[in-house]
Parts: C-alpha cells; sequence; structure tokens
C-alpha cells in the first residue's frame, strides 16, 4: 500500500519536479538529484589541500550512479500498448503518472538500486520532521496514519464489479550476456572486451578514471556507463609519491625514506564542448537508446536544464497503454558525446490476464495486514517550505512556527481516556493499472493494481490481483 497527493493544479515552475517523489519514490528527477549531488560534493573546504582532497572524484562516480540508477525503477504505471506514446519539447507528459506498492519487495524492484545501495526506502523519513541528510534541511510529512495512529478506510460510490487485467514481467535472460554489454559499449565508443567478474558483465576499467560499463544480473537487467574524462565537475585522483620524490619546504626534496606525499589533483575546469539542449537533446537520446539496442518508441522523453551549457540531462520514461511503468532511462550529454547513461534492457512479456479484485474489495484491503500493513511512503514530504507530492505537485507551506524550548509531556491523569487517534479516509475514486513488483525470486513484474483516491486528493494504491492468484506461502 502506498500514499501521495496527486496535483490538482500544474505550475510551470515545478515541471521539472512531476515524476518525483521523496516520499513514495515515484519517478524522480533525474537532473535535480544529480545536480544536488554535485554541488553538495563541491562544496569548498578549509583549505587549497583540502579543497583538492574534497573535489577528489575516485568513487565519486558510484555515488552518482547510485542517484541514477535508484531513480531506475522506483514506481510503476498501469495499462498496456507497449510503447504507443513519444514526448516531444523538454517536457512532454502525455502518460498517466506510475502507480507504486511500497512494500517490502518494491524497493528491490530496482535492481540497479539494490547493486548501489539506493533502493526507494532510503529517500524516504518515516518520522515527522526528520532532518535530511545534508545541509540541514528538514523533511517533514504532514500525516503518517501509521506513526502513532490508525487509519479507517471507507468506499463511497465505488464498484463491486471483478474483472481481469493483464500482468508483464521483464525478461533479464533475453538481454544479460555479454553479447548485450558489448553491443551497449560498442554504440557509445567503449572499447575493450566484456568480462564477467562478480557475476556482473563489465566493459572497461572500473577504477572511476576511464570510462566504464556494467551489465547487472538482477531483474531488469540494469545497464550503468560512467565516462569521467566528459564530467565536467569531475577532477582526477590524487597521487601517492614517495616523500623523496616530493620538494620539501626547502626545495631540497629530502623526505622522509619509506613514506607516501599525496599529490593534489588538478582540478582546473576543463574545456568541453556544448551539448545539444531540449529537443536536440532528446533527439540524441532517442539516437543513443537506439544504437544500444533498445526500442527508443516505447518511451516517452523529457530534456531538463543542468545549469552548464556543456551538459544535457534527458530521461527517457518508459510507457504501456498511456501510463509510465516506472522503468527509466538516464542520458546525460556533453557535446555530441554521452557522458552518463543509466537503464533496464530486460524485455517486458506478458503473463497473461489474472483476476482483479473490484474497487470495493480494494478498499477493505488497505486495511488487510496482508497488503495495507507492509509498509507505506510518507503522504507528503515538505522541503525548504516547498511540499512536494508523489506527482511532483508542489505548494509553498507556511513557515513553521518557532519551537520552544524542549519540555517534559503532561502527567497522565487516572482514569481519562487513553490517546488511540484514528484517521478516517473515504475513498470515491479509483484507477486500475501496474505497479511494478519484485518477486520473492528477484523477478520484476507489472501486476495490477488500484490507485483509490479521495475527494481532497489523496492517493492509496493497493495490490488488485486476487488472493487466488497471489502466493502468499511464497518466501516463508
Amino acid at each position: 500500500m502506498d500514499q501521495h497527493r496527486p496535483d490538482p493544479a500544474r505550475d510551470d515552475a515545478f515541471d521539472r519536479l512531476r515524476d518525483a517523489d521523496p516520499a513514495a519514490g515515484l519517478e524522480p528527477d533525474t537532473a535535480s538529484l544529480d545536480a544536488a549531488v554535485r554541488e553538495r560534493a563541491d562544496r569548498p573546504a578549509g583549505d587549497e589541500l583540502a579543497r583538492a582532497r574534497a573535489a577528489r572524484r575516485p568513487g565519486r562516480w558510484g555515488a552518482v550512479a547510485a542517484v541514477a540508477a535508484g531513480t531506475l525503477l522506483v514506481g510503476s504505471v498501469g495499462g498496456y500498448a507497449l510503447g504507443s506514446r513519444e514526448g516531444t519539447g523538454t517536457g512532454s507528459r502525455t502518460a498517466a503518472a506510475a502507480i507504486t506498492l511500497s512494500d517490502a519487495t518494491t524497493g528491490a524492484a530496482a535492481g540497479a538500486a539494490e547493486s548501489s545501495a539506493a533502493g526507494d526506502t532510503a529517500a524516504r523519513s518515516s518520522v515527522p520532521d526528520a532532518p535530511a541528510a545534508e545541509g540541514g534541511t528538514a523533511m517533514s510529512s504532514r500525516l503518517l496514519p501509521w506513526f502513532g495512529g490508525h487509519t479507517v478506510f471507507t468506499a463511497q460510490g465505488l464498484s463491486d464489479d471483478t474483472g481481469t487485467a493483464q500482468a508483464w514481467a521483464y525478461d533479464p535472460a533475453q538481454a544479460f550476456s555479454a553479447e548485450t554489454a558489448a553491443q551497449v559499449a560498442a554504440s557509445l565508443g567503449l572499447a575493450g572486451e566484456p568480462r564477467l567478474e562478480g557475476g556482473i558483465w563489465l566493459v572497461g576499467p572500473q577504477d572511476g578514471v576511464d570510462a566504464s560499463l556494467q551489465l547487472q544480473p538482477d531483474g531488469v537487467t540494469s545497464v550503468s556507463y560512467y565516462d569521467p574524462s566528459l564530467d565536467p565537475f569531475a577532477c582526477p585522483p590524487s597521487l601517492a609519491v614517495p616523500e623523496s620524490g616530493v620538494e620539501g619546504q626547502d626545495g631540497g626534496g629530502q623526505g622522509e625514506p619509506g613514506k607516501d606525499a599525496v599529490v593534489p589533483p588538478d582540478c582546473t575546469p576543463r574545456e568541453l564542448p556544448p551539448a545539444p539542449q531540449g529537443d536536440a537533446a532528446v533527439a540524441r537520446a532517442r539516437e543513443v537508446l537506439a544504437a544500444a539496442g533498445v526500442d527508443a518508441d516505447r518511451y516517452e522523453y523529457e530534456a531538463a536544464e543542468s545549469g552548464t551549457p556543456e551538459l544535457a540531462y534527458v530521461s527517457a520514461f518508459e510507457v504501456v497503454d498511456g501510463q509510465r511503468t516506472g522503468t527509466i532511462w538516464s542520458v546525460s550529454l556533453v557535446g555530441d558525446a554521452v557522458q552518463s547513461l543509466y537503464g533496464a534492457l530486460a524485455p517486458l512479456v506478458p503473463l497473461g490476464d489474472y483476476d482483479v479484485v473490484s474497487e470495493n474489495e480494494a478498499v477493505a484491503r488497505l486495511s488487510d495486514p496482508r497488503f495495507g500493513a507492509s509498509g507505506g511512503g510518507v503522504v507528503a514530504a515538505s522541503v525548504g517550505g516547498v511540499a512536494v507530492d508523489s506527482d511532483g505537485a508542489a505548494t509553498t507551506e507556511p513557515a513553521p512556527a518557532p519551537m520552544g524550548e524542549p519540555t517534559p509531556p503532561p502527567s497522565v491523569t487516572p482514569g481519562s481516556p487513553l490517546g488511540w487517534p484514528v484517521v478516517e479516509v473515504v475513498l470515491t475514486g479509483a484507477r486500475l493499472g501496474l505497479a511494478q513488483h519484485t518477486l520473492p525470486t528477484g523477478a520484476t513484474v507489472l501486476l495490477p493494481a488500484y490507485e483509490l483516491s479521495a475527494d481532497d486528493g489523496t492517493a492509496w494504491s493497493v495490490v488488485a490481483v486476487a488472493d487466488g492468484e497471489l502466493d502468499f506461502a511464497a518466501g516463508r
């Protein structure tokens, strides 16, 4: 079960946040996430040597990969007409938003996120007003009915009709191979033969200095590529050299034998060619995906501002039957070249029709511990006075009142009623679609799911597959 608050009115100022939900792990704004990582990594230290060390990026490419990989497969949508939509422009969106199931296995649906420890739960906080990991920015929730309280769901005006709906699975067996790794590497101009190490197909050195590619053995065959030489923000790693080869303060180079000195890297900004922007960036990203063996027509494209003319970001969202699946490709361009690429290569295969419960039964499932008590996301997160919901809807919130000195809670009066807060939610709308889910085997599927909404715009999601078609014993 998951809950989010969709946007009742679009706001152009927050178009790039439409697909971001730091609470429930829906489709994030990859450009903003990457820019935030870069900005934090580039904060100056106290002196020249400290700044040089802080600017080192030997492991930075992995952090950026984790951000992009973590956005790869978080969330999903419903319906099917594979690749029937194609976006245009820098912010085209014709497909419906993804449906997300925030259960224990959905976070693992992002195979790449698993490998980078960047699953959907990493961005969620279950405690109100929890501080952010960096910068001191508070991320708070307006409502957490599962935190110190209980929620009662009531259906109003919904249907009792059952039915069937198609389910789909990603088939990594068709994509995880040396041939696939070689094809993607060749399309990116990366030399080298694929080699299998630790169950992962690798091309190029994995040192964060030279261009490299990884093909993961997860449920969606995640692929990641990064070229530090085209990263406007990257610095080469520091070098350790013998003290005897480093000039001392007196210029005599008389270091203590047997010890190494750290030579800070040269972090002078490099001259890089301008990248295509807007429609031109989208067109280039389509070419990149097609060359990598991806059906580029299956995706809806959005280009985002990078803040620098040398770099362009494009996100490609897989679409089925007019809805996004939650599978996302992220392409970063420098000049006409690819600086980084992240995505999923496993094709979708049909699983046939599955029985689905009625809308009223779906509401009842929200109170069923088998479906509704497996976790959840923050209803609406607030960052810097701007509330962001699951569809990226952003509204300005009033500044919080200043907090006084902490005091002990009041004493409990003998015989007084004991607090047991209950939130009552009346659900009046339902949308049947698909949600991404990872089976106990690690396979990733798109299964029928409902998005249930209340008149105030709050929405909850729950699996729609009938009990008889679910294996409750799996994983015991």
